[in-house]
């Protein structure tokens, strides 16, 4: 998880040359200029300073005076990131050098401690005896299950059904971040395995709620709002995506194959021979890296990215990872090695159904490209 992209590795890449790459075409003018040209243009379709003009007292023209120092603040961050690691300056190259996924870990702990917050206000929400409002059968299961052996809430099924599932969410924030919750759950109960499982239960109360207890709308407007959340964060937060170019993929496929004895000179092979070597080897199960074996620095890295992913996997769920983004794709052998390399972390499986947790998504950069995509 602590790994790294090395510097040497960020400036080979930046060093390539070839009519698939990026070329810097932009100096230091054209960029100022187009700055200004952003600023401007924004500044004519917004009436904040209209407003501050006419309607607002000196508070505008001071928070304007705060807002500028923190951007002032903000470059001279960038301005530090540019002169630590002098490549072409984006967010992508610096995160890949100077950031780790602990970070990340910390937003999906703040995530579902929103959830914990809004489902038990829910459940104080929700405290309807039976005798009043009916309830569905899956809810009275949930409560079976929820594990609230209070007397004094025998009679109020939703309560304790969501005593159940902020009891399994209790314990997936505590699996994911290691920590014990600020509002302890007070029963025990296993983790959810995923965000789907929290969304199906969490179902499972707003259909019961609008189907038998027949109550207004404005009751299950929390329940809404949280079932929204899940939908749209799960427990990642943020869908990312893998990117790689496609002769990284090529050597590095090409090494683990001479290094386990498959194929001593993939990267010489015609199109057709690699296509249906890469077959062969994706309908197997046999793995072709090995903990005993040496690999190059490079090869190392792209086989520690695929199996951190698997981790985030595991961690939080399919959706954090969806797409792997293969930059200068230009043949189909160029796909199937990024899923040569998603078998090495148990993201793809070729025996009976095949499958692939994550999708291989081919970048066409050139017009030669598109019309050999066709």
């Amino acid at each position: 998880l602590l790994r790294i992209k090395p510097m040497s590795l960020l400036s080979q890449e930046a060093s390539e040359k070839g009519e698939n790459t990026l070329k810097r075409s932009l100096g230091a003018l054209n960029l100022i200029t187009l700055g200004i040209g952003a600023i401007i243009g924004a500044g004519i379709f917004v009436l904040t300073g209209q407003a501050a003009a006419l309607h607002a007292g000196p508070a505008v023209a001071l928070s304007f005076v705060l807002a500028g120092i923190t951007c002032a603040f903000a470059g001279l961050c960038y301005a530090e990131f540019a002169s630590i690691i002098p490549i072409a300056g984006s967010a992508y190259t610096y995160i890949s050098k100077g950031l780790n996924p602990h970070l990340g870990f910390l937003v999906g702990w703040a995530l579902l401690l929103d959830y914990l917050v809004q489902l038990n206000a829910i459940g104080k929400e929700l405290s309807v005896s039976n005798e009043i409002a009916s309830v569905s059968e899956p809810v009275k299961q949930l409560a079976m299950r929820g594990g609230d052996t209070n007397p004094g809430r025998a009679d109020e099924p939703y309560r304790r059904a969501v005593t159940g599932i902020y009891a399994r969410l209790a314990a997936t924030y505590q699996m994911i971040s290691s920590r014990t919750p600020p509002l302890p759950a007070s029963v025990s109960a296993e983790p959810y395995p995923d965000a789907r499982s929290l969304r199906s239960d969490l179902i499972v109360l707003e259909q019961s709620l609008g189907t038998e207890s027949k109550l207004d709308r404005k009751s299950g407007s929390a329940l809404s709002r949280l079932i929204r959340a899940v939908d749209t964060f799960g427990f990642h937060l943020a869908t990312l995506d893998l990117r790689q170019n496609a002769d990284v993929h090529e050597r590095v496929v090409a090494e683990l194959l001479k290094v386990a004895g498959v194929e001593a000179s993939y990267a010489f092979l015609k199109e057709p021979a690699r296509v249906a070597l890469l077959r062969k080897e994706l309908s197997s199960e046999r793995l072709l890296a090995s903990p005993f074996a040496s690999y190059s620095e490079e090869t190392l890295s792209e086989l520690a990215i695929v199996r951190a992913a698997a981790q985030a996997h595991q961690r939080y769920g399919p959706g954090c990872i969806t797409a792997y983004i293969v930059s200068k794709c230009a043949s189909v052998s160029d796909l199937l090695e990024v899923y040569v390399l998603l078998k090495e972390a148990g993201l793809y499986r070729g025996q009976a159904t095949p499958h692939a947790a994550i999708m291989a998504v081919p970048l066409f950069e050139t017009i030669d490209d598109l019309q050999r995509s066709a």
